[in-house]
């Protein structure tokens, strides 16, 4: 009896913090990633800020040199067009073999005077890219932040916050094993209590009908002989009645 409601309280437990956790481990994944995803593009849009702020005002060095030093201290593509989508100047690949880039939906934005920012798969290093894009006098700017990056750094987090998941999960089953354990033994305690109790209490009742059957056979005795003298037959009467209420009752 014991064993059974131990393991079905652990079992209970068991199921609750497993649950908790789970839920715990995707809330805070999913939280986590969004913020350094959003950390990311507010880093990024400083940095493409900056970019047209140097292009904008740099006239020591050209537009080539330019997009070359922004784009390695910046860690991102940096590429610059006209207002037609020709491409000026590539930190990574020549002008010439880049195709327009006015319909993109990042540089679409930068050409009506706005910062504009997308991400989507890149073609040519095929993998999710974070485009950044600034206006600029006679054009627009922009960085491209591979996103590689961040889905290693959310793997690395995601293992270590899955062996923290898995640690506290033990420690916890642990606790409740015991805790369990202890709740177990208490109601096992309390039953035997009761039972005890319970079988006390109907040896008392038997030992009680018992007791009122022979008060009853004795005063079926007396009023046998109360009637055969005379002037008794009121007393027996009575004595007579009760013992019917007591067996009536019986």
């Amino acid at each position: 009896m014991r064993n059974r409601i131990f393991f079905k309280l652990l079992a209970a437990f068991a199921l609750v913090i497993a649950t908790a956790t789970a839920t715990l481990d995707f809330s805070i994944h999913r939280t986590w990633e969004a913020s350094l995803r959003q950390e990311i593009e507010r880093n990024l849009r400083q940095k493409t800020v900056m970019f047209a702020n140097r292009v904008n005002t740099d006239r020591t060095h050209n537009l080539q040199d330019v997009v070359s030093q922004e784009g390695q201290a910046g860690g991102a593509r940096a590429t610059v067009i006209d207002p037609q989508g020709k491409v000026l100047a590539d930190s990574e690949a020549p002008p010439s073999t880049t195709e327009d880039h006015a319909r993109t939906p990042e540089f679409a934005a930068a050409l009506r005077g706005e910062i504009g920012s997308d991400v989507r798969q890149s073609r040519t290093v095929g993998v999710p890219l974070l485009y950044v894009a600034a206006p600029v006098e006679g054009g627009a700017v922009r960085l491209a932040y591979p996103l590689s990056d961040v889905q290693a750094a959310l793997g690395r987090a995601r293992h270590t916050l899955l062996l923290g998941s898995l640690l506290a999960l033990a420690v916890a089953l642990l606790i409740s094993g015991a805790v369990a354990a202890f709740t177990a033994r208490r109601l096992e305690r309390i039953r035997g209590s009761w039972g005890a109790h319970f079988r006390k209490l109907g040896r008392r009742n038997w030992a009680t009908c018992g007791f009122t059957r022979q008060n009853c056979a004795h005063s079926r005795r007396k009023v046998c002989r109360a009637e055969e003298q005379p002037g008794a037959t009121g007393n027996a009467a009575q004595q007579h009645a009760g013992c019917s209420d007591h067996g009536g009752r019986r």
